[in-house]
């Protein structure tokens, strides 16, 4: 559990790291960041659809590396019918789905005993993986989306 911990504080501190450099070295490119005429709805959407997709793959994986298979069946089927044409309706089903993900999850990391053999921490290492690739998606779409004008 203190592993799973001091991985998320070292995520954030990498994170953090990169947009102080971004800001101390501004004349890098940043790939995050929105184009200067700014993002199209699509592109915003797009965005928006890629980072709950992989926050989808992410909830999968670690509910399963919890053996809660049924629910990281749930996120897994959600995280399939995320495409870039998903509706509004599929966004909605996600995040109720996603919501219901977080709470079984926040569940089972607040147990006291909680184990896993060496192919769930694999897979959970897995599922995080995927969540820092969502959550960079979703920081890229905050800039395109304070910057966006219709």
């Amino acid at each position: 559990m203190k592993k799973i911990s001091s991985h998320l504080v070292i995520s954030a501190v990498l994170l953090d790291s990169a947009s102080m450099a971004q800001a101390q070295f501004g004349k890098f490119s940043n790939p995050l960041a929105s184009n200067s005429s700014g993002a199209s709805a699509e592109q915003i959407v797009s965005k928006y659809v890629g980072g709950a997709k992989s926050v989808m793959q992410a909830d999968s994986k670690m509910l399963d590396a919890f053996g809660l298979k049924e629910e990281a069946a749930k996120a897994a089927l959600q995280a399939t019918n995320l495409t870039q044409g998903a509706t509004k309706d599929n966004l909605e089903s996600a995040e109720k789905v996603q919501t219901e993900s977080s709470k079984a999850l926040e569940e089972k990391l607040n147990c006291k005993k909680v184990s896993m053999d060496a192919e769930s921490k694999k897979l959970f290492t897995a599922g995080m993986q995927d969540l820092g690739s969502g959550l960079i998606q979703y920081i890229g779409l905050s800039k395109d989306a304070a910057g966006f004008k219709p």
